[in-house]
């Protein structure tokens, strides 16, 4: 067995196998302000030049909240919001960050998770849009040169606009000034409606511009330019448990692989997040909670948290939505030979009704009996 599979293992007939971890002290004392002085030294070095990208040239970059593409549900809230409100072109171009795609001589894998195929900013994009209905005309025509690290729903909002989306639940002021007979955006209508939002549709987004060597040499750099300007904005969502498990979810199986007995220190990966997901989330003393989750499913070696972030993606808008880092204290304490009622406990308490936007955490009693998940789960 390799070293990772020690760790990790693989779903069997419904059953997870992983090895014990330990939890060792040690470690930086990073702060926030390392981080933030950390984020703008890489976009310092890593700087091209300022200028306007078209948005036919613009997608969400890979590395944007981990790879968490930005849901649906909080696009066309934003949307709405600036519909409704009206666009400010100042705030649009303000903190605008990209990344240059790497040129195809660069793209044998995925710099930070060895194991994985290098994916490009194209395929990323039409990948996560294309089964969205809101989204699904975003990139017609895909040809992505620059993916960005803030500002990705408002560039979302921004395409939906030019090509037409339909979005359910549009407000009857908007829908009788926006919308063609089959519910889609006019786009002239858009335009005559808000001439702000038509030159930022017609010009383009105010963007830095950084060089495709952040993504190769420095992989972990662009997730923390990413939460350093998402924590700091008011157009954006600050760093939320989806985009610690995704990150987690691919470290753990970094970290097991390079390990000599195939386990993970505790310590040593959340000194290497500290700077992608910030001091506030990884010092939260629950933070160990998603930890061990993520490591009693296997990462993102198995099926199980990539089936939790793709059902985050579409149906949970996170700025409703929310669990709390203790949520999973008592998802661990189901015993790890039944993964898919971690898998189902996540998803179950996402849909719960929220208190001030924060879910149910799941009932203690889960991890006080072998659980029953065609009977429990609902």
């Amino acid at each position: 067995m390799s070293l990772g599979g020690a760790l990790l293992g693989s779903a069997v007939a419904g059953r997870s196998a992983v090895a014990a971890m330990p939890l060792v002290s040690g470690g930086g004392d990073a702060s926030k302000d390392g981080s933030i002085r950390y984020a703008m030294a890489m976009k310092v070095k890593y700087r091209k030049h300022k200028k306007v990208v078209q948005l036919a040239l613009l997608g969400v970059h890979p590395s944007n909240r981990a790879g968490v593409y930005p849901g649906p549900d909080r696009v066309v809230q934003l949307g709405i919001k600036i519909l409704l409100e009206g666009c400010n072109p100042n705030e649009a171009n303000h903190e605008g960050v990209c990344v240059q795609e790497a040129p195809p001589e660069k793209r044998a894998h995925r710099p930070q998770f060895p194991e994985e195929p290098f994916e490009t900013m194209t395929a990323f994009n039409a990948r996560h849009c294309r089964g969205s209905g809101e989204l699904r005309e975003c990139f017609p025509e895909p040809v992505v040169q620059y993916g960005t690290l803030a500002h990705s729903h408002l560039l979302l909002v921004l395409l939906c606009l030019t090509h037409g989306a339909v979005w359910p639940g549009m407000p009857d002021q908007l829908k009788e000034k926006l919308l063609d007979r089959n519910g889609a955006f006019d786009y002239a209508a858009v335009a005559g409606f808000d001439p702000n939002i038509a030159h930022l549709i017609d010009h383009g987004l105010e963007m830095e511009v950084l060089g495709h060597e952040i993504y190769l040499e420095e992989p972990g750099a662009a997730v923390a330019i990413s939460t350093v300007i998402n924590e700091t904005s008011s157009m954006a969502l600050k760093t939320t448990e989806i985009t610690a498990m995704a990150s987690l979810a691919g470290h753990v199986v970094v970290e097991a692989g390079a390990s000599v007995a195939g386990q993970v220190n505790f310590e040593s990966v959340r000194e290497k997040l500290r700077h992608e997901l910030g001091a506030a989330t990884v010092d939260d003393p629950d933070f160990i909670q998603i930890f061990s989750f993520c490591i009693s499913l296997g990462g993102k070696k198995n099926k199980f948290i990539p089936e939790i972030l793709r059902f985050a993606t579409i149906y949970v808008n996170s700025e409703l939505r929310s669990l709390r880092l203790s949520a999973f204290e008592a998802i661990n304490a189901v015993p790890g030979a039944f993964p898919y009622v971690k898998t189902g406990l996540v998803i179950r308490a996402y849909r719960q009704d929220p208190k001030h936007g924060v879910c149910p955490s799941p009932e203690p009693a889960w991890g006080k009996e072998p659980p029953r998940a065609k009977q429990a789960i609902n």
